[in-house]
């Protein structure tokens, strides 16, 4: 206690120093290390210290000072953000309760005896990930596991279904307020200084271009069954190396003693989730114990960290009630799921706290929000290019972190700053398009959590997956770029935006229905399929070395 009061009186003690264009450092140097790296939390941790070594510099401070102002936002922000952490670690415990109960592989077992067809399968892809919008972690390795050999029984290659997944997962996140992405963004705009973290979020949902068009994409592409690209060839060697239908029982239980599992073990704990949410979030925001206010002021008023931890915690209790007595599981397994999901989440709490002291450093310390705001004025960039301008400089950051969340802890106290400052009217759609940026660069990233752990479950690869999504995703992204530039010279219109961006998407679609039927799939992109030892190397590895990210980002048959 001791110790964490003299830290706190020593950063109550720092006063922001202007550092210029040395208040880049920090965010360039986690930049270019994680590329260099591929790894994002030593990445992320020196960024930090690069910027307190400047700050203690340029404050003429002893060195020793740069790495106990790391230790003191550290702990700074942990203690603010704890309700995050909680319901994170609570989170996690659920996921892991959940798929441990049984119920995925349930409704593995229903699917694979009820859907038929290629599409069929698409579709149940499609749905399936959007019903798992709590987390995407919990998405891509529910979803891929059940759906995996329901795409393998129906001639769909892996690559198209980790596709589907993928472009759901991530993306659906960013468009409900129950979802962890929700509660970590809320919980950075309210530390940017601005009040009602889950209603600014709410209102940046209708200018999220990237989430909303590529959903829209995906449907389009699995409703017309078109594919392009690498994809195309894919596909085809897909289903000419399919066979007869399997109809083997996949999912049987793999243990003795592992007891068959209820569809309703699924689907009880995500309506618990929800209904649990919404009820506290009316509770924190005043609904039960305020006169004269409505359940939209008091949804939009709530804690939504503080709602999303409680209506866990009691979720993860109402499934212990109703699983143990069963016999579901015994009291220690429920236990022991709930520590593995605690352990399961530890990765992104930690990338999380680093997020949050770089956040510090570059805002409170450095001033890096003021300086690009700055520069904004001094090259005069017309507060019309801001959305896009933010889109396109956090997708790239993204990309090379591979890390949505951390650019939420970098980019969102920026936008902030500048847009208050310059253009407030501007500060939703910039916001959304930060959340944009940041999901379709982690989406697209070969060091991405969800893309290792997804192609890991999928037994595709990683080049593979990178390869064929990557024409989608392009194709999308470049929608968007229309959609926030319209957005931006609009004053921010919405509805001309949308009527250009599904305008824009529908053409984009028609061309590809008619133009891809007399493509050619090329042969070079299939050079490593018949390489199975190099295949089942790459298969699960966490790792992306340096030849294979030369050949991929420099060879010509990737698209």
């Amino acid at each position: 206690m001791l110790i964490r009061l003299f830290l706190m009186t020593l950063l109550a003690g720092m006063e922001p120093v202007d550092a210029g264009f040395l208040s880049l450092v920090p965010p360039l140097t986690a930049l270019v290390l994680a590329f260099v790296t591929k790894e994002v939390i030593s990445s992320l941790l020196l960024g930090v210290f690069s910027g307190t070594i400047i700050y203690t510099i340029l404050k003429r401070l002893p060195w020793f000072n740069a790495v106990s102002i790391v230790i003191t936002l550290l702990v700074e922000k942990m203690s603010e953000e704890m309700e995050m952490i909680i319901f994170i670690t609570l989170l996690g415990g659920l996921i892991i309760v959940m798929k441990d109960s049984g119920g995925s592989r349930a409704y593995g077992k229903w699917a694979i005896e009820r859907v038929r067809s290629r599409k069929g399968t698409e579709f149940s892809a499609f749905f399936m990930s959007i019903l798992f919008f709590v987390d995407d972690y919990f998405n891509c390795l529910t979803t891929s596991t059940v759906l995996k050999p329901l795409a393998q029984s129906n001639c769909i290659s892996m690559e198209k279904l980790a596709f589907i997944i993928h472009a759901i997962a991530n993306n659906i996140c960013l468009l409900v307020p129950f979802s962890s992405w929700a509660a970590a963004i809320a919980s950075n705009i309210k530390d940017s200084g601005i009040a009602g973290g889950l209603s600014v979020f709410i209102k940046c949902i209708p200018y999220n271009f990237y989430p909303i068009l590529i959903i829209l994409f995906v449907l389009l592409i699995v409703t017309f069954d078109m594919d392009y690209g690498s994809m195309k060839r894919y596909e085809e060697i897909a289903k000419m190396n399919g066979g007869e239908r399997k109809t083997e029982d996949i999912f049987t239980p793999r243990a003795e003693d592992e007891t068959e599992g209820s569809i309703w073990d699924l689907i009880i704990p995500i309506v618990l989730l929800i209904g649990f949410t919404f009820l506290f979030m009316l509770c924190t925001g005043g609904y039960f114990s305020k006169q004269s206010i409505s359940i939209i002021e008091a949804f939009m008023e709530g804690d939504a960290v503080l709602s999303l931890s409680m209506s866990t915690l009691v979720t993860l209790i109402c499934c212990m009630v109703n699983l143990v007595p069963r016999k579901q599981m015994t009291f220690n397994a429920f236990i022991e799921s709930v520590k593995e999901g605690s352990q399961y989440m530890a990765p992104t709490i930690i990338i999380l706290a680093i997020a949050w002291a770089m956040s510090g450093v570059t805002n409170e310390l450095l001033g890096t929000g003021d300086y690009i705001g700055s520069l904004i004025n001094k090259f005069n960039i017309p507060v019309a290019l801001l959305p896009v301008v933010f889109f396109l400089l956090v997708s790239i950051t993204a990309f090379a972190l591979g890390n949505a969340w951390c650019c939420f802890g970098i980019f969102i106290p920026i936008a902030s700053k500048i847009c208050m400052s310059t253009a407030p009217n501007s500060l939703t759609p910039t916001l959304a398009a930060v959340m944009s940026g940041a999901v379709f660069g982690d989406q697209a990233s070969l060091l991405s959590e969800t893309t290792i752990l997804l192609v890991s479950t999928m037994e595709c690869t990683i080049q593979s997956h990178f390869k064929t999504q990557l024409p989608y995703l392009i194709t999308v992204v470049s929608i968007t770029t229309i959609s926030f530039v319209v957005c931006g010279f609009s004053n921010n219109n919405l509805l001309l935006s949308w009527i250009v961006s599904i305008v824009a998407l529908l053409v984009t679609v028609v061309v590809l229905y008619l133009v891809y039927p007399r493509m050619k799939s090329s042969r070079a992109d299939m050079y490593y399929d018949n390489e199975d030892d190099t295949k089942k190397d790459l298969i699960g590895s966490q790792d992306v070395d340096d030849e294979f990210v030369k050949s991929f980002m420099y060879n010509d048959s990737l698209i």
